[in-house]
């Protein structure tokens, strides 16, 4: 395989196994999962998810897979969708500081969904997450980005939740790279997606590249092909993208599992935002009256002003999905709560 990207996912991907994970990252694991079904469960009333479970109600498969709160089968690639729109839309599932953020708990839709499909136990289900946090995290620990590029962090994911899928259907390893191929060399999403007024297709975004990667790796089990050198092609993901992966290795002990360094959120709001609304729910106690605070002034880092303070729609936020990346907005809405908030709060 003369792709070294490509070879060394695969690699990596067949190789770790259930008794390979030490016991603090299956535990950790556990915790995550738990957290993002609730997540899911928060989500699952909010018009992408109701769109997305409709859309799904609408296709039978071969192999079904059960989606989320509704218990209805569907196809994978489908479930996979449904249960990541679920997951992601309150923006309370972890995150994983990197360049760019990611929140790697999204690949537990595929990962369920597949497990079912293909009747896996909970092993498989805590093997198939841990392998989804350390590829997509390993990537953006590894990469690098041309100046004037962006790319939505699905991007990577779409990477992830190829190889994990193929992982969990049981593919070869000619089979799984043709999987990642067909994933990587046609699915690329633009960071637009998290610009200006914020769409419902934020929380949408890796939940439809967990689909695509999910549909992939089915096609390959069929016997699809996908390019060569999908990465490192004279036209591949890197010169295309401008992003550039190292070649470094993934996990092999308790405390290099990036499944480890996952930040789980206090508040369904952006991750920028959390210090910010911890601290004025800490000074709300101290103020008599609301009506006599004039304004507040808030330091944070460039990266939280850029994302969640810079542009109009972060000031003069008129949809849900702005408004949770919106810091003057959390901000008023923990002042204004007299208890602290709850999933749904915004």
């Amino acid at each position: 395989m003369p792709d070294r990207i490509l070879n060394h996912l695969c690699n990596y991907a067949l190789k770790l196994s259930y008794r390979d994970l030490p016991q603090e990252v299956i535990h950790r694991t556990k915790h995550i999962v738990l957290d993002t079904v609730g997540c899911a469960l928060g989500g699952a009333e909010s018009p992408p998810a109701k769109i997305a479970r409709a859309a799904a109600s609408e296709i039978t498969s071969t192999i079904p897979s059960s989606v989320l709160v509704s218990g209805r089968k569907t196809s994978p690639d489908l479930t996979a969708f449904a249960n990541g729109v679920m997951i992601r839309y309150l923006d309370f599932n972890d995150t994983y500081a990197g360049s760019p953020t990611c929140h790697p708990s999204d690949l537990v839709a595929p990962v369920l969904a597949v497990t079912d499909a293909t009747n896996g136990s909970g092993q498989d289900a805590i093997l198939g997450t841990v392998l989804g946090y350390e590829v997509l995290c390993g990537l953006i620990d590894a990469g690098s980005k041309e100046p004037g590029r962006s790319w939505d962090q699905s991007t990577y994911g779409v990477i992830a939740a190829a190889v994990v899928a193929a992982k969990l259907f049981g593919h070869t390893k000619e089979q799984m790279a043709n999987a990642i191929s067909l994933a990587v060399s046609s699915h690329i999403s633009l960071e637009q997606i998290r610009r200006g007024q914020i769409s419902h297709w934020k929380g949408c975004a890796l939940a439809n590249a967990s689909r695509n990667a999910v549909f992939c790796a089915m096609l390959a089990a069929k016997g699809m092909t996908g390019p060569e050198e999908a990465f490192e092609g004279k036209s591949g993901f890197l010169t295309s993208t401008g992003i550039r992966f190292e070649i470094r290795p993934f996990a092999d002990s308790a405390e290099s599992y990036r499944i480890m360094k996952a930040r789980l959120k206090p508040f369904p709001a952006g991750y920028f935002s959390q210090s910010a609304i911890e601290a004025i729910l800490g000074l709300r106690p101290k103020i008599p009256d609301l009506d006599d605070i004039k304004e507040i002034r808030l330091q944070t880092f460039p990266a939280g002003y850029e994302v969640m303070g810079s542009s109009e729609a972060n000031w003069q936020p008129e949809t849900r999905e702005s408004a949770d990346h919106s810091l003057p907005f959390v901000m008023a809405v923990a002042l204004i709560s007299l208890v602290p908030p709850v999933a749904g709060w915004l």
